[in-house]
This record gives structure tokens, C-alpha cells and sequence, in this order.
């Protein structure tokens, strides 16, 4: 039963921060035109990234966490019961979608608010 639990868990929680990141992703996607390239506000110096087509940009982080999920899940395939490799693959599976959300979002809102300064964004 533990075994169903935290497979399960894990899928549920995964399919939530990707259905999350996708609806995020495709509201993004409708407010930014097409041809306008969107920011990656990702670097150590805290300056503007370099700028990518808007398809690649929104979707990059979600198609990522899909496949680390995905290679989560087949990982978790091995483990039966509530041994303690099954418990932190599902701990592993939580935490990282969880937090592959939480980097989704903090680029969305960087990048959109670098296109609305720029006055590049559809209300």
C-alpha cells in the first residue's frame, strides 16, 4: 500500500507542477507577441540575459522538468515498499517539482517584467 502511496504522490504532485508551469507558460505566450524575443534573466551578474524566440524561452523549463521527472519515475520503478530509497525518491520527486515551479515562475515574472518595460507586451 506504502508503495502505491509514494509513486502515486510523487506522479500526483509532478503532474500538478507541470500542469501549473504549462497554463503559466500559455498565458505568458498569448500576452507576448509573435517575433518579440523573450529575456533569459538568468546570470550571476543580476544584468539581462540573452534574448531567445518566445516558443523556446516559455516552454524550455517545462519540457526540462518533464524529462527529469520522467527519469524520476523510471527510477522509482525499482523500489517496492516503503524501503528508504523508495521513501527519498518520492522526497527527491516532491522537491524537485516543486521547485522547478518555483524557478518557472520567478523567470516568467523577471522576463515579463522586462517585455512590459519595454512596452512589448499584449494587454
Amino acid at each position: 500500500m506504502m508503495d502505491l502511496f509514494l509513486r502515486y504522490g510523487g506522479d500526483l504532485l509532478t503532474v500538478i507542477a507541470l500542469g501549473l508551469m504549462a497554463s503559466m507558460s500559455l498565458t505568458a505566450f498569448r500576452r507576448v507577441p509573435k517575433g518579440v524575443a523573450v529575456p533569459a534573466p538568468w546570470n550571476f551578474s543580476g544584468a539581462q540575459g540573452p534574448r531567445a524566440p518566445r516558443a523556446v524561452a516559455l516552454t524550455l523549463t517545462v519540457v526540462i522538468a518533464f524529462f527529469v521527472g520522467a527519469a524520476l519515475e523510471i527510477l522509482a520503478w525499482g523500489h517496492a515498499g516503503a524501503d528508504p530509497a523508495a521513501v527519498m525518491i518520492f522526497a527527491a520527486r516532491a522537491l524537485i517539482a516543486s521547485l522547478f515551479a518555483l524557478v518557472h515562475v520567478t523567470y516568467l515574472r523577471a522576463a515579463l517584467t522586462v517585455l512590459e518595460a519595454e512596452g512589448k507586451l499584449r494587454p
